[in-house]
């Protein structure tokens, strides 16, 4: 007997906590019940606090530098997309807010 798979990660539907996207860890870092792959957050905003700001840029700087907390979903906090939140995502989001940079990026 098999039981409906509609994203193919060998986790049934029933129990999958992200049915649509592919993620057979399951991660669920905020333990919403949510798999990280279907976190809806807006990019760069390491606070998850619905907007991307410079209280992102001193989030990160506590994450870094402070050993904070990391942000959740992790990716939220990488502004720039290189696969990690890091000092390189503060500087990212503050030439976006003082400078006119590039906005965030969502990995």
């Amino acid at each position: 007997m098999s039981f409906p798979d509609a994203d193919n990660d060998s986790v049934a539907d029933s129990v999958d906590n992200c049915i649509l996207i592919y993620n057979p860890d399951q991660a669920d870092a905020d333990l919403n019940g949510i798999g990280n792959e279907c976190d809806v957050y807006v990019c760069g905003d390491a606070n998850i606090d619905g907007t991307a700001n410079v209280a992102d840029a001193v989030y990160l700087i506590n994450y870094v530098f402070k050993s904070g907390l990391a942000s959740s979903p992790y990716k939220a906090g990488d502004a720039n997309c290189d696969g990690s939140a890091n000092v390189g995502d503060v500087v990212y989001l503050i030439s976006y807010i003082f400078r006119g940079g590039s906005a965030p990026c969502c990995p």
